[in-house]
């Protein structure tokens, strides 16, 4: 584990070591080995170049992360697969969920429940043999969470509808740092 300290002078950026010690991902940044992995987005022709990237090991990691970019007035970007990265990720905080990869399908009510890090190969996998199948587009390396926020339009749309419609509830933290769960009828705007 690297454990170089980050302290900075008086208006010379982000202290990330004091972020590095609420989390319970790593922190890493620019001269860390570990950097240039998560930076790399799938789509190697975008060059990204965020001030700091935590991979998120669980909620709270995010919250910590939303919380201390707001503090310190730094943009906050998100990304499990890298499919969908923007190129202006300079001077961001990344946040990497590719470790929240839970994924539990439940047969009852034909529903998964996914962390933002899951990707519809997973999915697909955990249904295998169960008769079902997730609206996923046709690429499954992407994540379900990026995908499905997008709209989630693929080859089954026509017939099954988009990926978005069918989403029963998220869990999603807003630019205040706070962690909520909404549904259609708990704080259906934000749902």
């Amino acid at each position: 584990m690297h454990t170089a300290s980050t302290q900075t002078p008086s208006g010379a950026g982000p202290d990330f070591d004091s972020l590095r010690h609420r989390l319970s991902g790593p922190l890493y940044e620019p001269i860390d080995p570990h950097y240039a992995e998560l930076a790399t987005p799938w789509n190697m022709a975008v060059f990204t170049c965020p001030a700091a990237e935590v991979e998120a090991c669980n909620p709270q990691d995010v919250v910590e992360s939303v919380k201390f970019a707001a503090a310190n007035g730094l943009p906050v970007t998100a990304q499990a697969t890298g499919h969908g990265v923007a190129s202006d990720m300079a001077g961001a905080l990344l946040i990497h969920t590719r470790a929240l990869d839970e994924c539990t399908i439940n047969t009852d009510t034909q529903t998964a429940s996914t962390g933002a890090g899951v990707t519809w190969k997973t999915v697909l996998s955990e249904c295998e043999g169960l008769g079902l199948a997730g609206l996923c587009g046709s690429a499954p390396g992407v994540s379900v969470a990026g995908y499905t926020s997008g709209g989630g339009i693929g080859p089954m749309a026509r017939t099954y509808g988009a990926a978005s419609d069918r989403v029963r509830s998220i869990n999603v933290v807003t630019g205040d740092g706070a962690l909520h769960h909404a549904t259609a009828t708990d704080e259906p705007e934000l749902f």
